[in-house]
């Protein structure tokens, strides 16, 4: 299977493909991520399409990403997990708005991709590719038109559905629809999906093969069998655990941090910041004799119970979007923590593909 992302994150695509349907043979045709990078300004775009030469343009653009980042850790993570795929120096883009699509026309069978959830108030409401210039979105939907994948998937926030009283979606649905594909969405919650994480997310399955996608179904729900907890290690670096007046915060701000629970809520990309998010109450009695973290991690009381609270891993956290331990982290934790709030569930993926295959459509 030819495989194409833009707004790549850490690949889910990617390693769904490579862990659920091997028999597939994926393969990486290009993946697209500007990372933590602010994205080129239009001055600078427009100073960059004026290169004729695509080869050159291509080489400026990199370029002028380099200068304005330290680091690009979700490449370097992305390249650390899928070079079995194929990916290269070659197939890697920094920004959406410079890939020709044109060039992988008719090469690629899957396209996933989720841009930014971004203001859509300049979009108007003829329904046409126009209305979306100057959203990423946009440029989702032009990679779309230029290589008219077999199929695509696009992934946002439920609040696309609401936005402007639902004027974003009536203009995003008809420039889907104008594209000549069968249009298929729904929103999906992680938890229904075999991971215990409360995530609604939008998911638009597009089909060239208009048949086969009205014969598509979304994933029926599955119950859910473990809770978080049992995503949770045993063994944890006493970093992680929280002084006075983390415990203090965590324990009495219900409304920004929830410790202990069997379903956990969305990650987000600043989760674990300034306590934000799910942790881990762990009893005194199981850390006591560890010196270590007694040494670090603040004794109190939490109903009615004696212990410490620690934050979650970033290794829990990505398996909590469905990555498993043989996923090669970022050796950043803060930049660990970013991406798999960033990223999309790998077991709805999973569902979803597999929903796509039973139409039988021919995917390349």
């Amino acid at each position: 299977m030819k495989l194409a992302t833009v707004f790549s994150g850490i690949g889910s695509p990617e390693y769904t493909l490579q862990h659920y349907f091997k028999q597939l043979n994926p393969k990486i045709v290009f993946a697209c991520d500007c990372g933590e990078t602010e994205p080129l300004s239009d001055d600078e775009v427009n100073v960059l399409n004026g290169v004729p030469d695509q080869v050159q343009k291509q080489k400026a653009v990199k370029k002028a990403y380099l200068k304005k980042r330290k680091r690009h850790w979700i490449k370097e993570t992305y390249f650390r997990n899928y070079k079995s795929l194929g990916i290269n120096e070659n197939k890697w883009h920094d920004d959406i708005r410079f890939i020709d699509g044109t060039k992988f026309a008719g090469k690629v069978g899957l396209l996933i991709g989720g841009s930014p959830c971004q203001s859509f108030s300049n979009m108007g409401h003829r329904g046409g590719l126009e209305d979306a210039r100057g959203t990423l979105f946009y440029e989702y939907a032009r990679l779309v038109k230029e290589i008219g994948p077999d199929v695509f998937i696009y992934e946002n926030v439920p609040g696309m559905l609401t936005h402007d009283n639902g004027n974003t979606w009536k203009t995003i649905l008809a420039i889907f629809e104008s594209l000549n594909y069968q249009i298929n969405f729904d929103i999906l919650n992680a938890k229904d999906y075999g991971i215990p994480q409360n995530r609604r997310r939008l998911i638009v399955v597009g089909f060239k093969d208009k048949k086969c996608g009205e014969a598509f179904f979304f994933p029926k729900k599955i119950p859910l069998t473990k809770n978080a907890e049992e995503y949770l290690d045993n063994q944890i670096d006493p970093k992680y655990f929280l002084g006075e007046k983390g415990f203090m915060f965590t324990t009495t701000h219900k409304g920004r941090a929830r410790i202990g629970m069997d379903v956990i809520r969305t990650e987000k990309r600043n989760q674990q910041f300034n306590w934000n998010g799910d942790f881990v109450f762990v009893p005194y009695e199981d850390i006591k004799d560890n010196e270590l973290i007694m040494k670090r991690a603040y004794i109190g009381t939490y109903c009615g119970q004696r212990g410490a609270v620690r934050k979650m891993t970033p290794r829990e956290c990505q398996r909590l979007m469905g990555f498993k331990g043989d996923f090669a982290l970022c050796p950043n934790d803060t930049e660990a923590y970013k991406q798999a709030g960033n990223s999309i569930v790998v077991s709805v993926l999973r569902h979803v593909i597999e929903s796509i295959l039973e139409t039988g459509v021919r995917i390349k």
